[in-house]
């Protein structure tokens, strides 16, 4: 996802497109700002991940960590934190449900995305 406060000319996104076009990049997206939503510019397939058992679409915007081998380290050590415990937990600001899905096999969750509306000074 590109962050750029100008909005993207006619040429940026159809230069855009054709890069995704290109590199077979599954979704491009922008925002003006961290308070505006995303926004697709160029769409080959919706981007999924794995999470737990789930496969789980990304919405534009959406968060994952930073890689693969640091989620992985992450959910492993929730998990044996609980380990058993049946629940039920509470995952705010989940996101995709990182945490959540996986929580999911030793009990029942309440996920909840907590949006914040933020205003200029």
């Amino acid at each position: 996802m590109l962050i750029r406060k100008r909005p993207l000319a006619l040429v940026d996104r159809e230069a855009l497109a054709a890069f995704g076009e290109n590199q077979d990049i599954a979704r491009i997206s922008w925002r003006p700002s961290m308070t505006r939503p995303a926004e697709p510019v160029s769409g080959r397939r919706t981007p999924v991940v794995r999470l737990g058992v789930q496969t789980v679409p990304l919405p534009p915007g959406g968060f994952l960590q930073p890689s693969a081998e640091g989620e992985s380290q992450l959910t492993r050590l929730m998990i044996e934190g609980l380990a058993g415990s049946r629940g039920p937990f509470v995952d705010l600001f989940c996101g995709a449900g990182t945490f959540a899905l996986p929580l999911a096999a030793l009990g029942p969750v309440a996920a909840m995305t907590v949006m914040a509306m933020l205003s200029p000074r």
